[in-house]
């Protein structure tokens, strides 16, 4: 059963939840960008965005820098959009509803 309530991702952030799940360890937007060679604005955007929707936290310990990791909600909305991918893999980067 999908997380509710129904969340819209995009494939930009689909890629940045399975980039924190691949590192294995919380990750600053910046370094998402970085691995995603994507643009660090609208990365930080959708980073904002994921947080907002509790798919990922924000660890403010550190004082320099926030870092982000995937939460137990995140992982299961990504699994519900990989599985999506599979059945239609040529949805590119339209939104999925999880």
């Amino acid at each position: 059963m999908p997380p509710d309530p129904t969340i819209r991702v995009s494939m930009q952030k689909v890629r940045i939840l399975d980039t924190l799940r691949s590192s294995g360890r919380p990750m600053t937007a910046t370094e998402i960008a970085q691995r995603l060679a994507s643009d660090s604005a609208g990365t930080h955007r959708h980073v904002q965005s994921l947080a907002a929707s509790r798919l990922i936290a924000k660890s403010t310990s550190h004082r320099k820098w926030v870092y982000y990791r995937l939460t137990p909600r995140g992982e299961e909305a990504l699994g519900y959009a990989m599985a999506a991918l599979r059945r239609n893999p040529e949805r590119g980067d339209d939104e999925e509803e999880i």
